[in-house]
């Protein structure tokens, strides 16, 4: 089911709300400062992805709430290989961050079931996930989250930080990619009119 809904015949219908919330992790960065680019990358596509695919503001948005679940993921998701084949004891750190994530899905659940779109009152994936798999189990339902989450996140950061690195490091390329995205949205300050239009 999960395939079928992230399939390439779906994924136009998130374009407009993956523009919307990156374009929204953009803006609360700010103009000035540095960062290293894994945890850029990091920054904007975790709380893109929780939003999008679980609920809108479900991402925490305390500063020491966001670095502990930046933390408690990262651990889980470099060890997700050992940490699936071996037992949890032997793997403190990563089943610290099991238990904090599955703890986190289970406190949250029932607020992803109710949630409702403001825009147009459509079903997140996980929303869809619950429907299905409620008719057997409600109790696992925690474990379903966190793998969604794992899913759809474990080869993104990676991807999108070696696909910008090479584009930085490639003025051309970068030029090039500049100037087909301000013939499509317009120049900065145009991309905020066109995505309020969405």
């Amino acid at each position: 089911m999960m395939k079928g809904k992230l399939g390439t015949f779906n994924l136009c219908q998130f374009a407009g709300q993956l523009t919307e919330e990156l374009h929204e992790q953009l803006e609360n960065l700010g103009t000035h400062g540095t960062i290293d680019l894994n945890n850029l990358v990091r920054h904007l596509l975790y709380p893109v992805s929780v939003n999008i695919l679980f609920k809108k503001g479900l991402f925490p948005t305390n500063k020491r709430k966001i670095m502990e679940f930046h933390q408690y993921f990262q651990v889980y998701d470099e060890g997700f290989e050992h940490g699936s084949q071996m037992p949890e004891c032997l793997l403190r750190n990563w089943s610290k961050s099991k238990r904090w994530l599955l703890a986190f899905f289970e406190k949250n659940i029932p607020d992803i079931k109710t949630y409702k779109s403001e825009k147009d009152n459509s079903m997140t994936l996980m929303q869809d996930l619950l429907n299905v798999i409620e008719t057997e189990t409600n109790e696992e339902s925690p474990n379903y989250g966190l793998l969604l989450l794992w899913a759809s996140l474990s080869n993104a950061v990676p991807i999108a930080f070696w696909t910008l690195g090479f584009v930085l490091s490639h003025p051309n390329i970068h030029r090039t990619i500049m100037e087909g995205i301000s013939s499509v949205f317009g120049t900065a300050g145009e991309v905020t009119s066109y995505l309020q239009t969405l």
